[in-house]
């Protein structure tokens, strides 16, 4: 590799960008969070608090530590040419790589459930909706019969779990935890197109006025947009 080439691989830095795709959208998260939570105490929290208000809570915790560890790991390589990563770095980007991943599947799941929680409270609770509030609950099932296992995967991704953020370890023994990878992606996308499904047509008969309709829409529709990206984006690594 020529001196020049050296030079502009060193210099050259996505960090930046993995920066703002973290702080961005967990600062938005924040928002809608901190403003729910100050809603309910508001309106007697005793009264209005409901279960999914407590996991939506600990899903904010988890995407939180999961931010963190993402914008910590630009400090050891994240975004960096391989190259340009000098070899100590390598350990801690092992080990916040493996932080992230166990934040990730955990933020992502107690989303869901939060998600389907709020469902079964609001379009559930009448006896006539047993078929709907079995769907849900199906819906609910899924998610943690494969969070489960792919939280057990990334906690057990070696042994011992120091082989991780130590490769080479004589005796350690490791799995490859990239089928996992596409494994979570593919549950996550289908969970989302499900309750994207699901909300849809039970909103569009609601007596509420055109715009609110539409805002409402709007937002119980995100969940495409996890969909399509997901499904777009091809699997990469952080550093290139």
């Amino acid at each position: 590799m020529s001196q020049n080439s050296s030079d502009h691989l060193s210099h050259a830095s996505r960090a930046p960008a993995i920066l703002i795709g973290n702080l961005i959208p967990q600062a938005l998260a924040s928002l809608f969070v901190l403003a729910r939570i100050a809603c309910k105490l508001h309106l007697d929290w005793r009264r209005t608090w409901a279960h999914e208000d407590t996991v939506i809570c600990l899903s904010w915790a988890s995407s939180l530590a999961l931010t963190v560890m993402s914008c910590l790991q630009t400090r050891y390589g994240a975004g960096q040419h391989i190259y340009a990563i000098p070899l100590r770095s390598l350990k801690p980007a092992l080990q916040l790589a493996y932080g992230t991943l166990i934040a990730y599947n955990l933020a992502l799941a107690l989303t869901k459930i939060s998600v389907c929680l709020f469902y079964l409270r609001v379009f559930c609770s009448d006896p006539a909706a047993a078929r709907s509030r079995r769907l849900v609950v199906c819906c609910m099932a899924f998610v943690a019969a494969y969070t489960v296992p792919l939280e057990i995967v990334s906690i057990a991704q070696c042994r011992p779990a120091s082989a991780v953020w130590e490769p080479g370890r004589a005796g350690a023994r490791c799995v490859d935890t990239v089928p996992a990878f596409y494994a979570s992606a593919a549950s996550n996308m289908a969970v989302d197109a499900a309750l994207v499904a699901f909300v849809v047509p039970r909103v569009l008969p609601l007596p509420v006025p055109r715009r609110q309709k539409a805002v409402l829409l709007f937002f119980v529709s995100l969940g495409w947009v996890y969909v399509g990206s997901g499904s777009a984006l091809p699997f990469s690594f952080c550093s290139w």
